[in-house]
């Protein structure tokens, strides 16, 4: 298998694959509902997105070879910022096929300092709720201590 490489959105074309990415993924899918291609174009363009006035937002499209196989979005809101008095980022339009939790280790034993490197990975198809719909995070820190006490393999 090609090794996997991270490339940042730089240009128009590579903006269009960011975009038409997520029709790969969920190709018969009954559940899905696109989005519109010329909404999300100009919701992802630093000079027409409303979210760019407040936020630094960088685009990233993971390849093997000439194919994509992932996107991910890493932002940091300003006004969020402002709000907690805390730095925070984020991050969002996480899309991927054919990632195993050992390719995303590896990946951030390459990428990032050895004490950034997680311990474990877990995909999950969904993230808890509460009855409003907020994801439940200490259920998900519960399920990820389960898993890596039963050893759960990463």
């Amino acid at each position: 298998m090609l090794p996997t490489r991270i490339e940042p959105v730089t240009a128009r074309r590579k903006l269009r694959a960011f975009v038409r990415f997520p029709w790969r993924v969920y190709q018969g899918d009954p559940n899905w509902v696109p989005p519109l291609i010329s909404e999300r174009l100009e919701y992802l363009d630093p000079a027409r997105g409303p979210f760019y006035r407040h936020a630094d937002v960088a685009l990233f499209l993971a390849r093997r070879g000439r194919e994509v196989v992932g996107t991910i979005a890493a932002f940091v809101d300003h006004d969020h910022v402002e709000h907690v008095g805390r730095p925070e980022g984020g991050f969002g339009f996480f899309e991927v096929v054919e990632m195993t939790a050992r390719e995303v280790l590896d990946y951030c034993r390459q990428e990032l300092e050895p004490y950034k490197i997680p311990s474990h990975v877990q995909f999950v198809d969904e993230f808890p709720r509460s009855t409003t719909g907020k994801p439940q995070k200490f259920r998900l820190r519960e399920t990820a201590l389960r898993a890596v006490r039963e050893g759960s393999p990463s």
